[in-house]
């Protein structure tokens, strides 16, 4: 029996920016929300910030691995 080896898969930078725009957005927002005596206020705002920012860079960084489209032409 052949032994096939399974493919390596590559990494999904778009979940691991959303990950981290979301625990430093939290982080941020939580500090500020401290610091001004409102948490309630700031620490949702922290995480909506972040998880936007996060989706940019995720999609930044994932940007250069997508194959261009192929495009069919008809004759």
């Amino acid at each position: 029996m052949r032994n096939n080896p399974t493919p390596k898969k590559k990494p999904n930078r778009l979940a691991f920016g959303i990950s981290l725009g979301l625990a430093f957005g939290a982080a941020i927002g939580a500090a500020i929300g401290l610091a001004t005596n409102n948490l309630g206020v700031w620490l949702p705002v922290g995480t909506a910030c972040g998880m936007t920012i996060g989706i940019a860079i995720g999609v930044a960084a994932d940007g250069g691995n997508k194959k261009p489209a192929t495009r069919n032409r008809r004759r």
